[in-house]
């Protein structure tokens, strides 16, 4: 599977005032072009910040790892 490259960033979009806080997660192109790989929307009891923080944090911890989810596989092996 083929996705953007690392690494990844969240930057706030909007929000305050009474409204609820959108965050983009997103990466930087060359030229210092912003590319919006998706953004978060209004979940009741769910923080969009720390759910887009995690995101970036996951996809840019397993960058470089040929195949991710049989990596996370063998981890939980070893955590046993």
């Amino acid at each position: 599977m083929s996705h953007t490259p690392e690494p990844w960033s969240k930057a706030m979009l909007g929000g305050g005032k009474g409204g609820p806080n959108v965050y983009s997660i997103r990466k930087e192109l060359d030229g210092g072009k912003i590319f919006q790989i998706a953004r978060t929307v209004k979940t009741p009891g769910y923080s969009q910040g720390w759910n887009a923080a995690r995101i970036v944090a996951c996809v840019n911890a397993l960058a470089g790892i040929e195949d991710p989810a049989a990596f996370v596989e063998q981890a939980k092996l070893l955590m046993r």
